[in-house]
């Protein structure tokens, strides 16, 4: 869903190249619905409109990597977001528009909701990582 850095994902194979040559077996995982355990993360960061978030970078420079995300939480729910998000969506792009859906405040009902679906997708994972060894 978010490709790995060239740094990330030449630390993962140097680790597993060093954990195979000391006997350890590397067996390959895939969460399964990755994109939408990413929409639950960024639905239940920005349940509070992303003012805790917001508030903890205040003052802090903005990275690159960031700077997508801050945008979002800030133009969330304006029209030109909306205007965005039907744009890719008729262009039939769909995780982008999924993810700015899910950017936002919400109610209480709708964040423990979200939590409970949160945890049940942790619960098919767990359970994937144990058929997969």
């Amino acid at each position: 869903f978010i490709p790995a850095t060239p740094a990330c994902a030449r630390a993962v194979r140097e680790a597993c190249g060093l954990l195979s040559i000391r006997g350890h077996e590397i067996i390959p995982f895939t969460p399964p619905r990755a994109p939408h355990g990413v929409r639950l993360f960024f639905k239940l960061l920005t349940s509070d409109g992303g003012e805790a978030v917001m508030e903890a970078l205040d003052g802090e420079e903005i990275d690159d990597s960031l700077g997508a995300f801050v945008a979002g939480v800030t133009a969330t729910g304006s029209r030109a977001s909306k205007r965005l998000e039907a744009s890719l969506r008729e262009k039939g792009l769909t995780r982008g528009p999924d993810l700015m859906n899910a950017v936002g405040r919400t109610s209480v009902r709708e964040y423990w909701r979200t939590q409970a679906e949160k945890n049940a997708l942790r619960a098919e994972w767990e359970e994937a990582w144990k058929t997969a060894g």
